[in-house]
């Protein structure tokens, strides 16, 4: 599985949050939780590589939309270091990838930069960890429910780049100012799609679907599986104000539960500080709303 990080609140440094926490997603990108760091979750469901490429999405003080991607493993990417140095934002989306091939024994998708994440269009940005399960035996049905607009834009061959078509699809006008509500309730009617669809093609195995979305505004995350017995993709989050790495290279807020910021990312940035984060339950959404 991949390994996503989130961000919302006053404008930090992309550095603090990609690369200097002892756990960043950086870091996770050269070894992924191989201890799984918090007890009781023994089905993580964790790779302990993510090094078929690497992506950031964040947004100026404009709500315009920036992406840096490449297909090189992050922790050896000077190009995403140089670049992570000089921008703050507000909001910013990060993820590192693994191309590994899924359980029902498919092929993995191509190591490329169409194929990193974040996916982008306009003013929306998504970035998708897990796999819709037999992906190549359900395609061509998922794509009979994408709109012209966004069957267009689709430029990769991966299950995470059509799950992003989908929920453009689910949208309506890609050029409105949506509430929050509204993406959450395409993001659900996106997971509806891919449940639905491979139950009627008789598929057994489950799909994981944690998935990030925003339009510059607004967060909304889901962790979700469709089984009733295993767990998705770990999915951490932690909200305060305050947000720094301290001298222990931990990134954390200074002032914890409050309001400001939250992160939410697929393992805590910091070990030493597990008692400021919460998993997102199973089947479950997070949204961060705009000020």
């Amino acid at each position: 599985m991949c390994r996503l990080a989130v961000y919302k609140g006053p404008a930090v440094s992309l550095s603090d949050v990609l690369f200097k926490s002892s756990n960043s997603l950086i870091h996770q990108s050269n070894r992924a939780g191989s201890d799984c760091l918090i007890p009781g979750l023994p089905d993580c469901l964790q790779m302990p590589v993510n090094m078929d490429g690497t992506g950031v999405a964040w947004y100026d003080s404009k709500r315009a939309s920036n992406r840096y991607r490449a297909p090189f493993p992050a922790f050896a990417d000077d190009g995403l270091r140089e670049v992570s140095k000089s921008i703050q934002s507000d909001l910013m989306f990060g993820h590192v990838r693994s191309a590994a091939a899924g359980v029902t024994g498919e092929s993995a998708a191509a190591v490329g930069e169409t194929n990193c994440h974040p996916f982008a269009y306009k003013n929306l940005t998504f970035m998708h960890n897990g796999a819709i399960s037999c992906f190549a035996k359900v395609r061509h049905h998922l794509e009979q429910h994408l709109t012209k607009e966004a069957a267009s834009i689709i430029q990769g061959n991966t299950d995470s780049e059509l799950l992003f078509a989908l929920w453009l699809s689910q949208l309506g006008d890609l050029s409105a100012k949506h509430s929050a509500l509204h993406l959450a309730h395409a993001l659900d009617k996106t997971i509806g799609i891919i449940t639905s669809t491979t139950a009627q093609a008789g598929i057994v195995h489950a799909s994981s679907l944690n998935m990030a979305v925003t339009n510059g505004l607004h967060v909304v995350v889901s962790r979700y599986r469709n089984s009733p017995t295993e767990q998705p993709p770990s999915l951490y989050m932690s909200h305060g104000s305050g947000l720094a790495v301290g001298d222990d290279n931990c990134l954390r807020f200074a002032r914890p539960h409050g309001v400001g910021g939250v992160v939410i990312s697929s393992e805590p940035l910091c070990s030493r500080s597990l008692e400021r984060w919460s998993i997102v339950p199973k089947n479950t959404m997070v949204v961060a709303v705009a000020d």
